[in-house]
């Protein structure tokens, strides 16, 4: 018992240090490709324009659930969790702590906003971030390649046990204690281009806090408005 208190304080103390992005790895060239990254809670997520999503995404066409969410969405907004956790299937403290030693699966979930979203994300909770189209092609191909497919190579469909939460999908990524939604983000916005640190950023203010650092660098050196 005392080892498993060490360790999660450990953990917490790692994911309390501050980290700031390389300057010099912030894309400020032919990045006229923008995304946003969603923070609420102790969860973040990706906002991709529908349109690019549609273009890009090979899974967005594999299965009708997904293509009926997706192919006249004006935005995509895409997250990662615990199955049970994520899916409002469970949500109690038990489901959340044997989420990180004993997950049994992990779920994508995507939202398609056919109208401006916007409106529904306070502005304090989303920062606009530049890329290349490059890091825009990259970052779609993490999110397919973070869906589990059967042998046939089908997608998985999961239930929805909350209203209006768009639609939910296994996961091929193993969700645990040192790998939770918040450093899927993180690797989703390296992969992207970005210099995300993402181990042991655990918390959503973690991403978040260098997420504001990229674009407010690059709304200083681009003189654009992020």
């Amino acid at each position: 018992m005392r080892a498993l208190f060490a360790l999660l304080l450990s953990i917490t103390l790692l994911a309390g240090c501050q980290s700031v992005p390389d300057t010099r790895a912030i894309p400020l060239t032919d990045t006229g490709q923008s995304i946003w990254l969603i923070y609420r809670d102790w969860h973040t997520s990706v906002l991709i324009q529908g349109d690019a999503f549609w273009q890009y995404s090979k899974a967005a066409h594999a299965h009708p659930q997904l293509e009926s969410e997706a192919s006249s969405a004006r935005f995509v907004r895409v997250g990662w969790g615990d199955g049970d956790y994520f899916t409002g299937k469970s949500t109690n403290a038990g489901t959340a702590t044997r989420a990180l030693f004993a997950s049994g699966y992990s779920a994508l979930q995507i939202i398609g906003y056919e109208q401006d979203p916007f409106a529904s994300i306070p502005e304090d909770t989303r920062v606009q971030l530049h890329i290349t189209q490059d890091g825009l092609v990259a970052l779609i191909a993490y999110i397919d390649s973070s869906f589990a497919r059967d042998d046939a190579g089908t997608l998985q469909p999961l239930m929805s046990y909350v209203d209006n939460a768009g639609v939910f999908f296994e996961s091929a990524q193993r969700y645990g204690l040192l790998n939770n939604c918040n450093t899927w983000t993180g690797a989703g916005l390296q992969a992207a281009g970005l210099p995300i640190r993402s181990a042991f950023q655990l918390t959503a203010g973690s991403i978040f806090d260098q997420a504001q650092y990229i674009a407010t660098w690059q709304a200083s050196q681009l003189q654009v408005q992020p």
